[in-house]
């Protein structure tokens, strides 16, 4: 096939690491332990930004909305700064 050397001899392909780094991901948001939301945030987003975005889903605001009427309280808890959670629990 036109190749004096096999496979084993050739060196390992290389790879330029500052093309790896995503510069944006998707934030699932969750309420209740279930996804109510999806959306797109910068690598470099505060952890207070992405609080703020999480709140402005129209579907978050609802449940937000009906455990305040429901007296439980929230928590905001992010994972890794890929996930925002909600858990509510019944206050005491």
């Amino acid at each position: 096939f036109k190749h004096d050397n096999t496979i084993s001899y050739e060196p390992w392909p290389t790879y330029d690491e500052a093309k790896m780094v995503d510069e944006t991901f998707t934030m699932v948001v969750q309420v209740n332990g279930k996804v109510r939301g999806k959306i797109e945030v910068d690598s470099d987003t505060s952890k207070e930004e992405m609080e703020t975005l999480a709140k402005e889903i129209d579907n978050v605001k609802t449940y937000i909305d009906l455990f305040k009427y429901e007296q439980t309280k929230s928590k905001i808890i992010l994972c890794n700064q890929k996930m925002s959670e909600y858990l509510n629990s019944i206050e005491i």
